[in-house]
């Protein structure tokens, strides 16, 4: 039974550890920074606690420079960054990846048309709440994906001042095709021209 001190508590009652408290508030509670792996390891995982930042891959501890780690969520003055460094995907490409397969972990099935992933920007409206998604980037399956069909499309949605639903304003089409407000691609030869101030364009 480990009760002496809150380096290392162990409270019974609720079959807690904690770590720098003694009053656990989870089967796991640590307060302060937390480090799986060596400071050489690739698969380092940096816990920050006072920066509030968490670091994957890092070559380093936390607390310096981000220069060297393969991956930070940091906040820096009252900024919030998902940073990418180095050799992350093919040769000196950095991105981010969003996969949409079927099924559960370990049971994935293929993906099917209109599946997709999405990027999206929110914020805190009055009365108290969030909204998550005001504006996105979204790619999207065209067709069932099989081993030899996998067409895709790129759509940019946001919602209307004064108005509260999202909508797709522009998509980028399977075959390089320009979309205005949809699936709107026109016909081989127009152009898409102004409608004036306040009006929607046209093919």
């Amino acid at each position: 039974t480990v009760t002496g001190e809150s380096n290392l508590f162990w409270d019974a009652a609720n079959n807690y550890l904690g770590i720098l408290t003694a009053t656990p508030s989870e089967p796991l509670d640590v307060r302060g920074d937390v480090r799986f792996g060596s400071t050489s390891s690739p698969i380092d995982v940096f816990w920050n606690d006072t920066k509030k930042d968490l670091v994957l891959g890092a070559s380093q501890q936390p607390g310096g420079s981000l220069d060297g780690r393969g991956m930070a969520i940091v906040r820096t003055a009252g900024v919030a960054e998902l940073d990418l460094y180095g050799y992350v995907g093919t040769g000196t490409q950095v991105g981010l990846r969003l996969l949409k397969p079927r099924g559960g972990v370990g049971s994935e099935t293929a993906t099917q048309a209109d599946d997709g992933g999405f990027i999206a920007f929110g914020g805190y409206q009055s009365g108290g709440a969030f909204l998550y998604t005001a504006a996105q980037i979204t790619g999207r399956a065209a067709e069932n994906w099989t081993g030899t069909a996998q067409g895709s499309y790129l759509t940019l949605d946001t919602i209307a001042i004064g108005a509260t639903t999202l909508a797709e304003r522009f998509r980028v089409g399977p075959s390089g095709q320009l979309g205005i407000g949809g699936a709107t691609y026109g016909a081989s030869g127009n152009i898409l021209t102004s409608g004036g101030s306040g009006a929607a364009p046209s093919w």
